[in-house]
């Protein structure tokens, strides 16, 4: 069975994760920490509106997402699908493409393992008057043995090529009255993000250790 993650547009996650996986190289102006979950928290659908700051080809993280622990070690394979709303950049002259990564952290924030990731170029953005979703679809994940306790953390932001110095947006956030996106690009509807994995993945407190007790009895 599927599990499907909605990334939140307000609150305060149990850290903010840093650049770890290779592939992000700047914060958007725009860039926010936040939490994500298996339920919708009924945050607001929220534009995250930046202009990158370069003119180069560059990958720029406009958000991280972090999930609740594992409640029991799992091993995560498979595939993951994302799909944003409200993509769109100023002009023509920007190129602007959706880059993610999906990663495994400690409890407390340290990098474990990259998942997946794309940071190429893909669909390009449309304009804003046309903003508009994009997608990636059944992205293959590199196995991983994950421990109880651990995190997800979902990044998400822009493959600028050579693009111009404009702003480039995004929208998150998961109201619980809002229908979820179809795993569709080019759709100009203002419903929910998300990323699911193909497999099932389980949260919550991880149980505490056992106590190893003493033998105290006697063969006679």
């Amino acid at each position: 069975m599927a599990t499907r993650l909605y990334p939140q547009s307000t609150g305060t996650p149990p850290f903010t994760p840093a650049i770890a996986d290779g592939g992000w190289e700047l914060d958007a102006a725009a860039f926010v920490a936040r939490n994500m979950s298996t339920a919708k928290a009924n945050t607001a659908l929220t534009t995250l509106s930046s202009v990158p700051g370069g003119t180069v080809t560059q990958q720029y993280r406009y958000g991280c997402f972090v999930s609740d622990t594992f409640n029991v070690a799992q091993t995560i394979a498979g595939t993951c699908s994302l799909v944003v709303g409200k993509c769109a950049e100023t002009t023509t002259s920007g190129d602007a493409h959706l880059a993610f990564a999906l990663r495994v952290t400690t409890g407390s924030g340290t990098h474990r393992a990259t998942l997946a990731t794309v940071m190429a170029t893909s669909t390009e953005f449309p304009l804003i008057a046309s903003a508009a979703t994009r997608i990636h679809s059944a992205i293959a994940v590199t196995s991983f043995s994950a421990a109880a306790g651990d995190r997800l953390v979902l990044e998400i932001g822009v493959h600028g090529v050579t693009p111009a110095n404009e702003i480039m947006q995004m929208r998150i956030g998961d109201p619980t009255a809002t229908a979820d996106f179809a795993l569709t690009s080019g759709l100009t509807t203002d419903l929910c993000p998300w990323i699911e994995l193909s497999q099932t993945v389980t949260f919550g407190t991880p149980a505490a250790p056992s106590a190893s007790g003493n033998f105290l009895g006697f063969f006679m």
